[in-house]
């Protein structure tokens, strides 16, 4: 009882219209980041496609082809990625910034718990999804040398020896 009686509760959907006006404002920004984080989602989907593609193609010219647009897709996915990163930073910032603006949103306040709780998110995300970044471009690589060595092997009749 003396939870309802303390005032608006964010947690129940209660808020004063400043809150209201801050919290839109934040939320606007993270719609923003949650926009180029489905981009980032796409352009694992496409590299994905693009390596299943080099598995089948036997074509010279075409595969050179895939491999630079899967090198092309990885500059632009980093590119984002440290865009996000740099927004993220900017949001911390912006945080902090919104605690000293009122009491209301000093910190462990709700507002600054919500702020803080929905940047760490997008964070979490982030990382996750160049985990699988990572864990793609280590596959695509693998896989082109093992094609190499098999091509080799097809060309020469031997397998390369390394000094």
């Amino acid at each position: 009882m003396k939870d309802i009686e303390s005032g608006p509760d964010i947690e129940m959907g209660q808020l004063d219209p400043a809150d209201e006006k801050n919290l839109s404002q934040f939320f606007e920004e993270v719609a923003t980041i949650k926009d180029d984080m489905e981009e980032i989602t796409s352009l694992l989907l496409d590299l994905q496609d693009l390596n299943e593609e080099t598995k089948s193609t036997h074509s010279a010219k075409v595969l050179r082809g895939l491999r630079d647009r899967i090198n092309s897709d990885m500059v632009t996915l980093l590119r984002k990625a440290k865009i996000i990163k740099t927004k993220l930073e900017l949001l911390d910032q912006s945080n902090v910034v919104n605690r000293s603006v009122s009491a209301a949103y000093r910190e462990g306040s709700p507002v600054d718990r919500t702020r803080m709780s929905v940047t760490n998110g997008l964070r979490i995300k982030l990382r996750d999804m160049m985990n699988d970044f990572q864990s793609l471009r280590e596959k695509i690589v693998k896989e082109h040398k093992e094609g190499l060595k098999r091509r080799y092997y097809n060309a020469t009749g031997r397998n390369r020896v390394r000094k």
